[in-house]
């Protein structure tokens, strides 16, 4: 991102903010509303053309461009509402997405409520369209532990090996058709297949993956791990919900909102489908085209119900007469927040109350035969520990993991010591191992490592006479790995070049036959391989202008990327949106007049140009007038069509200029 520090530093600053804005709406102006409005309904989380959303907000709101500017820039100087600069100068305004969700239920309360303890009692959870009863941020910890299991290295076009991906899609256990209903879609040439990307695209977020240019790999970030996986399990959940909101339900505005509005709900109680459809169709009224947003709604809130569900977060059902229902298995991020705002009733309120107080890790359980239970409420880094430790043989309510010689052999070679794994075991449980698991820790650690494959080169000689010769010669026989029978050498790929050259000034030049495998070393490097990476494999273009913060591109396509534009951090000024203001007959700014008709017609010509409304005075009181669009030629042979506002509903007319009799400029920010 071109953003400077001081602009990413008032970014960051203005959205820790507006959280704590509870009575901005209240200071508001009614233009800064408007504009507020027209961003959160029309254009969701995604960046809008600026101009487009001041026409929008003027259009829906009956107000003049000029009002709905000032608005804008109101909402600029609050850090509500951001805008960048595009190469050519145009500008792109845009609610920040992580704070969408608080505009949204501060403007448009949820009132949503859930079923009466009767109804609940006849609600019954809809066989196939339950999702998960593993929460997604279980099922990513053994995506990645396969990730690294598998081999996170690169191939020489930069992506993940095919046979990771499957491994993370396995353990993922999310359908790509769920993303895709999304409009989700792999970023780049890292990961081509969706679900893989997600799962990699959270870990980088999250700062637990990151990637070794020099190793060619992806690698774990211990330290972001470890505090990821102190955090209580309601709480980790949460945080992981909003994460999705916020960078997976972007692709629309009514997804965006489909997912603010879901967020507000209480935990573990029924809501009717169809009321949270109602609700949001609400969303769509102030709009011109809310015949068209209503539409897509019903898509949009399906598909995000059933990547919530897929997710493990939802549970889909359906009352006594059939009609579909749903509720959270876990508490989302703007349900105590909801609650606090009187948004819903006392009951559903209470429903938050202590909510996560069991969150209490429980130990591991371990069996005298090496089976390892992991009940639901076992920690996440006890959990990953496992994933590297032991094998998961089931995945029932209780995980059950194995202890095996090829487990254990695979934790020495990641570095885990036999004291290492015999103390997490015990802290763990919480008890000493069983004599038959400790016996048999010790004899698998034992045995581990001590016999393995090596890759070498055979180095084959006509005659023992010479192989003896060349075993002889001082600056050869350092490089051979070993004498194998009494006419080969193993040869190290690595010295292979120094081998050829050594042996050509002995006068034994390698024949025809053998050049190519004992060729350029260059030839070979694409055997070399560092913790299962490409030596020299291409940075993901994801991440090539700073991995995981601002230059983070992401391994998911995101609708419009904004960290490719300057953040702009200062905003035209009133001033400047009138030409020739100092010009102009400082009377037709400060007081109602009567002018000649063609003096109106330059007063009208000028409320054009600066999008500013007139008002006017006739015999039925004096009115605002926003003029839209001017007819004639000159003289009193001309009229003026706009909207005429004071009346009970702004009205489209059109005058003639001796239908008033007086009339004044009103130049927002400027007239007095």
């Amino acid at each position: 991102m071109v953003v400077g520090a001081a602009g990413a530093a008032a970014l960051a600053v203005a959205r820790r903010e507006s959280f704590r804005r509870r009575g901005a709406l209240q200071r508001m102006s009614d233009e800064a509303k408007a504009v507020l409005r027209t961003a959160v309904c029309r254009f969701g989380a995604g960046a809008a053309d600026e101009e487009r959303l001041i026409q929008a907000a003027a259009e829906a709101a009956g107000l003049a461009g000029s009002e709905a500017r000032l608005g804008a820039l109101e909402l600029y100087g609050a850090g509500i509402l951001f805008a960048v600069r595009k190469a050519w100068g145009d500008r792109m305004a845009f609610l920040p997405a992580d704070v969408y969700g608080v505009w949204l239920r501060s403007l448009y309360p949820c009132r949503l409520v859930p079923l009466d303890a009767d109804a609940e009692r006849q609600a019954l959870p809809v066989a196939g369209k339950s999702g998960s009863d593993v929460p997604l941020s279980r099922r990513l910890l053994e995506a990645w532990a396969a990730m690294f299991r598998s081999g996170a290295g690169l191939t020489a076009k930069s992506a993940l090996p095919r046979r990771t991906a499957a491994a993370i899609e396995e353990k993922l256990a999310v359908a790509a058709d769920d993303l895709a209903a999304l409009g989700l879609k792999p970023s780049g040439s890292a990961v081509h297949s969706l679900p893989a990307a997600l799962a990699l695209d959270i870990g980088f977020r999250l700062g637990m993956i990151g990637f070794a240019p020099e190793a060619g790999c992806f690698e774990w970030r211990d330290e972001a791990a470890n505090e990821w996986f102190a955090l209580g399990h309601t709480e980790r959940e949460k945080r992981l919900i909003g994460l999705c909101a916020v960078h997976y339900a972007r692709n629309a505005a009514p997804l965006t909102q489909s997912a603010a509005l879901l967020e507000a709900l209480q935990p573990f109680r029924w809501y009717r489908v169809s009321d949270i459809h109602a609700r949001l169709s609400e969303l769509a009224a102030p709009l011109a085209d809310r015949t068209e947003a209503a539409s897509a709604i019903g898509g949009a809130l399906d598909g995000w119900l059933n990547a919530l569900s897929a997710f493990g977060w939802m549970e889909r059902g359906c009352d006594g007469t059939g009609e579909p229902l749903v509720r959270w298995l876990w508490e989302p991020p703007g349900a105590r927040d909801a609650a606090e705002d009187g948004a819903v009733g006392d009951a559903a309120a209470d429903s938050c109350v202590g909510f996560g107080e069991g969150d209490a890790e429980e130990p591991l359980y371990i069996q005298p035969d090496g089976d390892l239970l992991a009940g639901p409420l076992v920690g996440y880094a006890v959990r990953w520990e496992l994933e590297q430790i032991a094998d998961k043989v089931s995945d029932e309510l209780v995980n059950v993991y194995r202890l095996s010689a090829k487990s254990i052999g695979r934790a020495r070679e990641e570095g885990r010591t036999e004291d290492g794994i015999r103390r997490f075991l015990e802290r763990a449980s919480g008890c000493p191992l069983p004599p038959a698991v400790d016996a048999a820790l010790a004899e698998w650690a034992m045995r581990a490592g001590r016999v393995a494959f090596a890759e070498a080169v055979l180095l084959r000689c006509d005659t023992a006479d010479i192989a003896d010769a060349l075993e002889r010669d001082p600056a050869l026989a350092p490089l051979f790995i070993e004498r194998i029978g009494p006419l080969h050498f193993a040869v190290d790929r690595e010295e292979l070049a120094a081998i050829r050259k050594r042996l050509e000034s002995l006068g034994f030049p390698l024949s025809a036959r053998m050049t190519a495998l004992g060729g350029d070393a260059g030839g070979d490097k694409q055997r070399a391989k560092d913790a299962g990476g490409r030596s020299g494999a291409a940075l993901p273009a994801q991440m090539r202008n700073g991995e995981g913060g601002d230059g983070f591109g992401g391994f998911i396509e995101e609708p419009r990327r904004l960290q490719l534009y300057e953040l702009a951090v200062e905003h035209p000024q009133p001033h400047e949106w009138f030409p020739q203001l100092d010009k102009t007959p400082a009377m037709w700014l400060r007081q109602m007049r009567a002018y000649h008709p063609s003096t109106r017609r330059e007063m009208v010509e000028r409320a054009l140009l600066w999008q500013t409304p007139l008002k006017l005075r006739t015999e039925a009181g004096a009115f605002a007038f926003i003029p839209g669009s001017l007819e004639g030629t000159g003289g009193t042979n001309w009229a003026v069509t706009g909207t005429l506002r004071g009346t009970e509903n702004c009205s489209k007319v059109r005058l003639t200029p001796e239908m008033w009799n007086e009339m004044m400029l009103i130049v927002p920010g400027v007239s007095p």
